[in-house]
């Protein structure tokens, strides 16, 4: 059985992974001359320095080489990027109402802040330290909100992730005397249904799909 620690580091791989492709992409064909220096600029000087230093070293255990500014990124590093170039990497909030854009960049900068504070070796967790259940679970649910909007794929193997290990998390009975059977009673494993649970992930992430209704036997 996978542990917790293993399905979290899978989960960070997936959305680093992503992320900087993405960033790698859209900076690349939006300014195409000099989009590694304006990476570079989200960050000061000193910290770009440590930045690299840090990527080069890990880099060279892995017998590898950086390809270029977006391969020395870490999951610490995407909230200045978001920030700074958000309209270039969800172009399709250009669009949307000034209100609804700004709430929509809040909340990605939200969940970006969240994977980060979690992984962060000063104020969150060392990279070997433990990861409890419940700090993995929302770590990777935060970040497939994020991934939802560029890699549905990803997004979803990340959804997938949290799921699991919600599922093994021992939920208090709310009421003493409820007459709910236990969970394992009803459901003790799911099986199937999986493009419907997609599509239920994806509807829950809608942050402008407030109101849902779900019908069907109990």
């Amino acid at each position: 059985m996978v542990g917790t620690n293993e399905k979290c580091y899978e989960g960070m791989r997936i959305y680093r992974n992503a992320v900087v492709q993405h960033i790698r992409d859209t900076l690349r064909d939006k300014y195409p001359g000099n989009w590694e220096t304006l990476l570079s600029s989200c960050f000061k000087q000193e910290e770009w320095d440590n930045i690299k230093q840090a990527s080069i070293k890990g880099h060279r255990e892995l017998s590898v080489q950086p390809k270029d500014a977006a391969d020395l990124l870490s999951v610490n590093h995407f909230h200045n990027i978001l920030d700074r170039y958000f309209g270039d990497l969800f172009p399709e909030t250009a669009y949307w109402r000034q209100e609804a854009r700004e709430q929509t960049k809040k909340q990605l900068l939200t969940w970006a802040k969240t994977v980060k504070d979690m992984r962060d070796p000063i104020i969150g967790h060392p990279v070997e330290a433990s990861v409890s259940t419940d700090e993995a679970a929302t770590m990777l649910s935060a970040a497939a909100k994020i991934l939802v909007h560029f890699n549905h794929s990803a997004a979803d193997d990340l959804e997938a992730l949290a799921d699991s290990l919600k599922d093994a998390v021992e939920l208090p009975r709310s009421l003493e005397a409820s007459t709910l059977p236990d969970r394992e009673l009803i459901v003790p494993q799911f099986i199937g249904r999986q493009e419907e649970l997609a599509n239920l992930r994806k509807w829950i992430r809608d942050p402008f799909s407030h109101l849902r209704s779900l019908v069907g036997d109990g």
